[in-house]
């Protein structure tokens, strides 16, 4: 036996010697659940035969007649005797006592007629002791098992099919799977002897590369032979893809040579310009004017080139505001929940006062504050409904969620708690993105309970007007004009076709001829700016709308400025 094979020669017989071990445990569970159901089953007849016994007495002494007497019984008044079936009293008798219209009475039964009673109806020997004897007169063997009822203990004397229960059953299933495991044992050995023979000659293989010698008995080690093969082939084209990978270096660094170059010729006329107001013998207030036009046009490139060269998604709270329909954004909403909903049985349901289903706002931020709070309600939730309510108060989207019967919900209490430390955890850092993006739309969350049930309120501002009041169009620009940048544009090229594309947009605004709109839709497409793309769809549709046409002239307003 190699020093290999030894520890998985052992961990096979602790495998086995745990298997049988728990095969034993199993019986003895079987054992301790007879016993118990024996003892649940005597002490039910005890405790009938006493109410019988005691409605048998009350009937004899209203009506003198028993109806149940399954031994002879002797019954007292005080001292006087109502009734006995015995012609002494010299045996010992076991007494209770009974009230029968406010009056006592003592009746009593010899033991060894009481236990002979109770042993028909066990299959195990039953031995009652009260008062240090032994009833019948016997002695406890040494097998036994016990319980205490009116002063008595019941010795249950179990027999030998009480401990051969299964037994034979166990045997047979410990034969076949000794069978079974001796199988496995006989199937592991030879895989084992298979497997190292065919790393011997994968190892060959791989330092000679000779596939004529190479017999594998394994699939395994087929398998891995074929991915040997193919990896020693790439290992060969090695040289080629280094070549390749140093030639498309040479391509980013020929970009970012450009992008310098074009920073250089850009930034060169307005620094010489600088220099030239510095040098000119102007009048103060024509000389301070004319340095601060430089430096505010170097200003402007070198921001430009800050976000081409390390552009970061610093616009994520006013990105991609848009104007879509409520009703297909809830239908959307409550599909991709579909599958907690119907594992969960759990109704969504929705209801309404927006006269207009149209609302402004960032909708993918939007809708990952409902699916996050939503999927942490559902997690915890077992059958029932949720209600989702959609108002409109003062420019203001009111959603409220109402989850019905569910108030123990840790995670969505959590959402009133203004500092979560422990990011590790996926649903804490749900959280804070969902009160990130509640922050970033300038919305306010609010929590609730009341005796059944949890109230979720989320107000966000929609008001497009105020919107694009305030609304960053210069690093919009910037955005875009990296997008085309990373069409292959150079600098110059995407601001001249940005410029253009803006000019265009404007027109089409003040006026939307077929001409003009098919042609800034082409450029909008082609481009990928989806979110002017929208605003041009939606004014379109609501030229005349007063509240679109403000919309319209601040969105000129602020395009023509850039």
């Amino acid at each position: 036996m190699s020093k290999c094979s030894k520890p998985f020669i052992i961990i096979y017989l602790l495998i086995v010697a745990t298997f049988t071990f728990f095969i034993f445990l199993i019986k003895a569970d079987i054992e301790k659940y007879e016993k118990n159901k024996e003892i649940m089953k005597l002490k039910t007849i005890i405790f009938q035969t006493d109410e019988k016994l005691r409605e048998s007495i009350f009937h004899y002494i209203k009506y003198d007649h028993f109806n149940f007497k399954p031994f002879k019984l002797i019954i007292y008044n005080n001292e006087n005797k109502v009734y006995t079936d015995f012609k002494d009293v010299e045996n010992t008798f076991f007494y209770k006592k009974i009230e029968i219209n406010n009056t006592s009475y003592l009746y009593g039964y010899v033991l060894p007629e009481y236990i002979s009673y109770l042993n028909q109806f066990s299959d195990l020997n039953i031995i009652l002791s009260y008062n240090n004897n032994l009833y019948p007169k016997t002695s406890i063997p040494r097998k036994y098992f016990s319980f205490n009822f009116n002063d008595m203990t019941f010795y249950i004397i179990p027999d030998k099919r009480f401990y051969m229960l299964f037994f034979d059953k166990l045997l047979i299933f410990i034969i076949i799977n000794l069978i079974l495991f001796s199988l496995l044992l006989f199937f592991l050995k030879r895989t084992y002897y298979y497997a190292t023979n065919d790393l011997r000659s994968l190892s060959e293989f791989i330092t000679h590369n000779n596939d004529n010698k190479i017999k594998l008995k394994t699939k395994d080690g087929i398998v891995l032979k074929s991915k040997l093969s193919h990896i020693l082939n790439e290992f060969e084209n090695a040289e080629k893809m280094l070549f390749d990978f140093k030639k498309e270096l040479n391509i980013v660094k020929k970009k970012n040579d450009t992008l310098i170059n074009d920073l250089i010729f850009s930034i060169y006329t307005p620094l010489q310009n600088l220099v030239n107001s510095i040098n000119l013998d102007l009048p103060n207030d024509l000389k301070k004017s004319s340095i601060n036009k430089n430096i505010s046009e170097i200003n402007n490139i070198i921001e430009k080139f800050k976000y081409i060269f390390l552009f970061e998604t610093t616009i994520t709270k006013q990105s991609f505001f848009e104007f879509f329909d409520i009703n297909k954004f809830h239908n959307e909403l409550i599909y991709s929940l579909s599958l907690y909903t119907k594992k969960n049985h759990i109704v969504v349901k929705k209801e309404t006062t927006l006269k207009n289903p149209i609302i402004f706002s960032n909708r993918e931020k939007l809708y990952k504050i409902l699916y996050e709070i939503l999927t942490l309600s559902l997690d915890e939730k077992e059958k029932g409904s949720i209600i989702i309510i959609y108002s409109l108060i003062n420019n203001t989207l009111e959603i409220k969620i109402i989850d019905k019967d569910n108030i123990f919900n840790d995670y969505i209490l959590l959402l009133n708690t203004q500092n979560i430390f422990d990011k590790t955890n996926i649903k804490l850092y749900d959280i804070a993105l969902i009160k990130k993006f509640i922050k970033d739309l300038n919305g306010k969350l609010f929590l609730n309970q009341t005796e059944s049930d949890t109230i979720i309120k989320i107000e966000v501002p929609i008001d497009c007007i105020e919107f694009v009041k305030n609304y960053d169009f210069i690093t919009l620009k910037n955005s875009y004009l990296t997008k085309l940048i990373e069409k292959n544009y150079t600098v110059n090229q995407a601001n001249n076709y940005l410029n253009e594309l803006i000019s265009i947009y404007i027109k089409t605004l003040k006026n939307p001829t077929k001409d003009n709109i098919e042609k800034i839709k082409y450029h909008l497409e082609k481009s990928d700016f989806k979110m002017l793309q929208n605003w041009l769809e939606f004014i379109l549709l609501n030229y005349e709308d007063k509240k679109i046409k403000i919309f319209k002239e601040l969105v000129i307003k602020k395009l023509g400025s850039l």
